[in-house]
């Protein structure tokens, strides 16, 4: 994440960098656009869900693929 504070500063949280318009779901990989304040939201994170790991734990299991520009 260095490099992405390095970059950006911080990462907005605020209700619109929240928001669905930020977020891809396809099957168990989901996608979320980082939010920054100039705009330029050139930075995600790709997580896999792992169901079965969820169903055992009782909660959501993810795991990071990927993060980093697009």
């Amino acid at each position: 994440m260095t490099g992405y504070f390095e970059e950006h500063g911080i990462i907005r949280m605020d209700p619109e960098a929240r928001s669905s318009a930020y977020l891809r779901i396809e099957g168990d990989r989901l996608e979320q656009i980082l939010v920054d304040e100039e705009g330029l939201n050139d930075w995600s994170v790709v997580l896999d869900l792992d169901r079965a790991q969820s169903d055992v734990e009782k909660r959501v299991v993810l795991y990071l693929r990927e993060l980093g520009a697009f």
